[in-house]
């Protein structure tokens, strides 16, 4: 009887051991699925201020950014510009966010006139 719960105890212990290391191996997945997240976030990020920044070192005109003229204007939906409209009203009032966004509505405006800033 004792050995019989000798060997009980052990299982349990070993049950729980293995479920301890299945627990940390999928905590150890997330974490390292958010930091490639966040990498790639980073990346996007970055991409974007080299464009940024070479669109604001040239206020000449959409011709310095793309060779024959603004790129053309893409054409969204009205479903989606109303979920877009209701997300950007979320946004506060100070958000980089807004101001990015409203800073392209610009663009887009100034290359629909004709190309100039």
């Amino acid at each position: 009887m004792t050995s019989a719960l000798i060997i009980g105890a052990g299982l349990v212990i070993v049950i729980a051991v293995i479920f301890a290391a299945i627990a940390n191996a999928r905590e150890t997945g997330r974490i390292q699925q958010r930091q490639e997240d966040e990498q790639n976030a980073l990346r996007r990020q970055e991409k974007m201020d080299e464009v940024i920044v070479e669109k604001r070192s040239d206020n000449t005109s959409c011709n310095s950014v793309t060779i024959g003229g603004c790129p053309s204007i893409i054409k969204y939906d009205r479903e989606f510009l109303t979920r877009a409209a209701k997300q950007f009203r979320t946004l506060s009032e100070n958000s980089p966010v807004r101001t990015l966004i409203t800073d392209y509505g610009k663009f887009r405006d100034a290359c629909r006139a004709g190309g100039t800033n």
